[in-house]
């Protein structure tokens, strides 16, 4: 049975895109990547991202562990659980909407004398062109090409940076080998490695020897060559942590009242300790002298032996003899 599909594309602020497409299976897919059926070129699409395929004379629809999901008639489907597809049924996927025909249908009904690819490949043209400007770019930012922006297409299985030609940031240093570093996609995260370059890679700082993800305002160094990675769609890094590490409620509500004031410390003895602390024990050093000293020398001046005194100064306590 022929499948046929009406899709849209509405882009917010953008033209809406639509176009129609006929297929006998066995299967479709949707995705990202050019290797697709139905390509919808935005960062929020993952590169395979569901398929439609035909069993038993029916259509099904499954999204094959997509990252932002796949809604049959406004329903968010479990991943890898193919749901069935009945005429008129609507497929969503990030900014595309897609109108399933699964009724026979003898051909293609378009406006335009076009054949279907020509068509699809027209629309996706335009998206890409449009979604260049929010591509993920290096920014030299020293030596003769200082200044120049290099996009990374999302389309682009790799980007290569070196010294040949054929390289996708081509530089003219001496200090780059002719293939230095590949960058890759995998998912919605960009990476960076070494291609046996002869002075290697050094990301924020550190040496790395192995594919390492790189972020929006990484810095780079290729040699002496010095870039910058910026990436217009990532999400600000403190509103980024904040929302993976939300404040406990019970912070949230203590926090307006603690003091950020750091204690006056004072070096005694080798040790640290506040002056309150010092005042606290001078004042029981005080205490305790008055209560202990004071009244011991008391005690010693009353107590004295009457052996010691005067034999004329004794009391007599015989009686004489009448």
């Amino acid at each position: 049975m022929k499948i046929r599909l009406r899709v849209t594309i509405a882009i917010p602020e953008e033209r809406v895109r639509e176009f129609s497409l006929e297929y006998t299976g066995p299967q479709v897919f949707i995705g990202r990547d050019s290797e697709n059926d139905i390509q919808i070129p935005l960062p929020s699409v993952s590169r395979k991202h569901a398929r439609l395929f035909e069993e038993n004379g029916q259509w099904f629809i499954e999204d094959i562990g997509s990252g932002s999901g796949t809604r049959l008639n406004a329903e968010l489907l479990d991943a890898n659980h193919p749901r069935q597809l009945a005429d008129a049924d609507v497929i969503e996927i990030v900014h595309a909407t897609i109108t399933v025909h699964v009724t026979p249908v003898d051909k293609l009904e378009t406006d335009l004398d076009e054949k279907t690819s020509v068509v699809a490949q027209r629309m996706v043209r335009g998206i890409i062109d449009k979604s260049e400007q929010n591509d993920a770019y290096l920014l030299v930012l020293n030596g003769p090409s200082e200044g120049r922006k290099a996009a990374i297409s999302i389309s682009a299985q790799e980007f290569v940076i070196g010294r040949a030609e054929t390289a996708d940031l081509c530089i003219s240093d001496s200090n780059l080998s002719r293939r230095h570093a590949r960058i890759t996609r995998e998912w919605n995260d960009i990476y960076i490695e070494d291609l046996g370059s002869k002075n290697g890679i050094v990301v924020n700082g550190r040496k790395i020897g192995s594919p390492t993800r790189i972020k929006d305002g990484d810095r780079i160094y290729l040699g002496t060559l010095h870039l910058a990675f910026m990436d217009p769609l990532a999400v600000p890094q403190p509103v980024l942590e904040q929302a993976q590490n939300p404040p406990a409620e019970h912070e949230v509500a203590r926090s307006p009242v603690v003091s950020q004031r750091k204690p006056v410390t004072k070096a005694v003895g080798g040790f640290e300790i506040t002056l309150g602390a010092l005042a606290l024990a001078v004042l029981v050093a005080l205490i305790a002298a008055i209560m202990f000293v004071i009244p011991a020398k008391a005690g010693i001046q009353s107590n004295h032996d009457v052996s010691t005194l005067d034999p004329s100064l004794r009391c007599n306590d015989r009686t004489n003899p009448s």
